[in-house]
């Protein structure tokens, strides 16, 4: 049976039965729009936009929307020169892998797939037909075997959540060009995970790529994305990392410590990283209580400097292929962990928030202080300023980014640095994956607020001119430091 709705981009949506999607298996697929009489498909959970399967693609290639351009010169140019600096050394045997063989890109020889041998070894792969594979994983994993040992493989695809793609819609150009997969930088790292592939470095802008970009760069990232990755070892076991930062908790702490712990997510392990800043009110000593527990990892700082600097530490200290952030305050509810982690688990996301408003978005929800409500009046307007401001800065329609419960897969981590060491670090992180092209899944959470007679350490007028800096810093600083992106 299928049923129609009105979708966001203005087509009419189809909800198809029986399709599944072929990269994460979520069966919530939606007919998007129909080209040239072939059905464009995409799939709730993951996003991935692809053609209806068993459907003839009738549309036809134009020869210039293959044929090597000076966007592309640039582009992989610029890309080479990046994996020199996450790789350690500048690339001796590169190959690009096309549909056919052609004239070198970028001083790049360019191969078609089924012309390699089984013994050749490259130090790095550049992909640009991922979306038009019949399977995807199937031939992303098989190049793994064509690397050298440390050897990177470089992603290039049309984006579906770049500026080109979000103004043009049926009209974007790519879907003309022949392909039956199409990405975004998200669903493209699900992908690559999937295939044993980590150590993410993505560009979704050409400035983050270089300091002055070409007006050929800059036009290529209007409608692409690229993904430098390479071959992990990953644990067989689900490892859930909850980062615990503790100061002056004393009154809530052992409760809140306590819940977590006996926390249990089917399929699951659980690591606490505790990192207690030195309190003055017993707190270290109650958390020094939990020494030994099997699921404890127990980091005591020297002094306090800050939340945001605390969950650093704590991130440092993390293993876990999921990480989740838990105050000591009871405001949040574990019982939402086992939502908030499967859509990460189960590879059709990688990045989640925690929203605390309900499931109309009414803003006014989040804080009710009883013994004063005025401030919390005044508390939630500045919260809507805020987020009116953060999402004008950043292109984003998220109705709680400010949320305690930020929810992520390690990997969307590696090559970013961090500097933020009060609750602008809130700001900070969310900012700096949002760069790296990932968008955020709001799921709705529990949330009982404090006020700042019970203990909120959020100064009212000392820390929003530190989120503001960060928003308007952040926008322009470079995504990654040399030392950060240059090896594991």
């Amino acid at each position: 049976m299928t049923t129609i709705e009105h979708a966001p981009n203005g087509f009419k949506r189809f909800t198809a039965s029986r399709v599944e999607c072929p990269l994460c298996g979520a069966t919530d697929v939606d007919y998007e729009f129909v080209l040239e009489r072939v059905a464009f498909l995409q799939c709730r959970g993951c996003e991935l936009l692809f053609v209806s399967p068993g459907a003839s693609h009738a549309i036809r290639v134009a020869e210039a929307a293959v044929t090597p351009g000076a966007a592309d010169e640039a582009a992989l140019g610029a890309l080479l020169r990046f994996v020199e600096r996450y790789a350690g050394e500048a690339p001796r045997r590169p190959v690009v892998l096309a549909e056919r063989e052609g004239a070198a890109l970028a001083g790049v020889p360019v191969r078609a797939v089924d012309s390699l041998s089984p013994d050749e070894r490259f130090d790095t792969i550049v992909v640009k037909t991922l979306g038009r594979e019949n399977d995807p994983v199937e031939m992303l994993s098989r190049l793994k075997g064509y690397l050298e040992p440390r050897g990177t493989i470089v992603l290039l695809t049309p984006s579906t959540a770049s500026q080109a793609a979000r103004r043009e819609r049926a009209a974007w150009p790519p879907l003309r060009d022949g392909g039956r997969y199409f990405f975004s930088t998200d669903n493209l790292q699900l992908l690559a995970t999937r295939c044993g592939l980590g150590d993410f470095i993505s560009f979704v802008d050409a400035r983050d790529l270089t300091d002055v970009p070409s007006e050929h760069l800059t036009t290529w990232f209007s409608s692409h994305t690229a993904l430098l990755c390479r071959p992990v070892e990953r644990e067989a076991r689900r490892l859930l990392s909850v980062i615990f930062p503790v100061y002056n908790e004393a009154k809530t702490v052992e409760t809140s410590l306590r819940r977590v712990l006996e926390k249990e997510i089917p399929g699951v392990d659980l690591e606490v990283v505790v990192v207690e800043s030195n309190s003055t009110d017993g707190s270290r000593r109650i958390v020094e209580s939990f020494r030994g527990h099997p699921r404890v990892r127990l980091v005591l700082e020297d002094r306090p400097r800050g939340k945001g600097y605390a969950v650093r530490t704590g991130l440092r200290h993390a293993s876990g292929e999921v990480v989740l952030f838990q105050d000591a305050d009871l405001e949040y509810d574990v019982d939402d962990y086992d939502e908030l982690v499967a859509p990460l688990f189960e590879l059709r996301r990688n990045f989640v928030l925690g929203s605390r408003h309900n499931a109309r978005g009414e803003a006014w929800k989040i804080r009710h202080f009883v013994e004063q409500p005025g401030v919390s009046a005044l508390a939630n307007l500045a919260h809507v300023v805020l987020l009116t401001m953060f999402n004008a800065l950043y292109r984003t329609k998220l109705r709680d980014p400010f949320t305690m419960f930020k929810v992520f897969r390690r990997d969307c981590l590696y090559g970013l640095s961090f500097e933020c060491d009060r609750f602008d670090f809130d700001f900070e992180i969310n900012i700096k994956l949002l760069r790296k092209g990932y968008r955020a899944l709001e799921l709705p959470v529990n949330y009982l607020s404090r006020s700042w007679g019970e203990g909120k350490k959020v100064s009212f007028f000392g820390d929003p001119p530190t989120w503001v800096r960060a928003m308007l810093k952040l926008r322009r600083a470079p995504l990654y430091s040399a030392q950060s992106a240059s090896g594991r």
